[in-house]
């Protein structure tokens, strides 16, 4: 099974506050890394589940944040099933000279995402620039406005409509695997950790804490999800758009 895209979140930490954040990462009182034995090893189970991955998606957060990101690239980056890295950050951060290594050793498999947000902008001439010494691959995102996903409550919604909303979903195409979990979008991951969202509205897919010889079997059942309950906690589309990297004050 060749597999498009996962994100794998590695931390909450975040030097942004921004407003309708599609993470959720400022409902997070304070943020952590999650701990290196266990993003190592959730590595090590998606790749039990696929023959490749096309994409990981190493996320936060802020990824660059997280203590262990270099350790945690140079694992991501030696698995011969895993064909490309992206690493995206809100360009408020310059990484430390050790993350910036791990990148150029890397750099023929990962690519550098630099969001093109107003209030990081005074930072991105040092950044390019860092990235410009160590021949980091990298590319400054075009400023997009954001969906407003709405807040996170049920908006007592039908099966039709669920289903719907799941099947025109642009996150759907970016599962997040979170403490050992899949789920279909990082605003669902999250938002079940916070325990903002129910987690008995859905099987879950512990891929992590279930019997190797059974999470093939999951992850395809998983791939093959038609709809999602927790999407009734979303008004993906019913959207409005508003600027990109606003802060909350």
């Amino acid at each position: 099974m060749i597999y498009p895209f996962v994100e794998l979140i590695i931390t909450t930490k975040c030097n942004l506050k921004c407003n309708n954040c599609s993470n959720l990462i400022p409902e997070y009182k304070r943020g952590y890394d999650v701990p290196l034995d266990e993003v190592l090893k959730s590595i090590d189970v998606i790749l039990e589940c696929v023959d490749e991955l096309s994409f990981l998606k190493i996320h936060g957060g802020e990824p660059l944040l997280a203590q262990d990101f270099a350790a945690i690239l140079d694992y991501a980056a030696s698995k011969s099933k895993i064909k490309c890295i992206i690493v995206p950050t809100n360009g408020a951060y310059i990484p430390s000279e050790n993350d910036f290594s791990a990148m150029k050793r890397n750099n023929e498999k990962t690519k550098l995402i630099i969001s093109n947000y107003e209030v990081c902008r005074k930072n991105h001439e040092r950044l390019l620039q860092k990235c410009c010494e160590y021949g980091i691959n990298y590319e400054l995102s075009k400023e997009k406005a954001w969906y407003e996903f709405g807040d996170v409550m049920d908006y007592q919604e039908d099966e039709n409509t669920l289903l719907n909303r799941y099947i025109n979903c642009q996150m759907r195409r970016f599962p997040s695997y979170y403490r050992g979990k899949l789920y279909s979008c990082s605003r669902i991951a999250n938002g079940v950790y916070l325990g903002l969202i129910p987690k008995e509205l859905e099987k879950e897919y512990d891929l992590l804490n279930c019997p190797s010889d059974q999470r093939k079997e999951m992850f395809f059942e998983f791939a093959k999800k038609t709809s999602c309950n927790y999407c009734g906690y979303c008004t993906m589309n019913n959207v409005r758009s508003h600027k990109s990297g606003e802060q909350l004050i």
